[in-house]
């Protein structure tokens, strides 16, 4: 989960490429994170936004919600190993795109 802000336990992390646990060490493991890019009234309401525009504080009103991921470039940035939490019964899904 690579949103901001992240509520509650994060779950599967991104392993260290240099990580004692990660199998590919010593690999190219060159996966980014990023975060959208959004403006200040992002999800804010028009009436809000009527009002606060013009404040010298409106940056109370910014949308904190922020969606994140993680992207490769090309197959030369190799792969990603993730770390699950400790589980007994559960079910992983993982979501790729394009």
């Amino acid at each position: 989960n690579f949103e901001k802000p992240t509520f509650g336990l994060q779950g599967a992390e991104v392993e260290d490429a240099e990580g004692s646990l990660n199998p590919h060490k010593g690999e190219v493991q060159d996966w980014k994170v990023w975060y959208e890019n959004i403006d200040i009234w992002h999800m804010v309401g028009k009436q809000d936004k009527a009002i606060f525009q013009k404040r010298d504080d409106k940056e109370i009103c910014r949308h904190l919600d922020q969606c994140g991921g993680l992207s490769a470039t090309s197959s030369e940035d190799g792969t990603v190993v993730f770390r699950l939490p400790e589980m007994e019964v559960g079910l992983v899904v993982i979501c790729g795109c394009c």
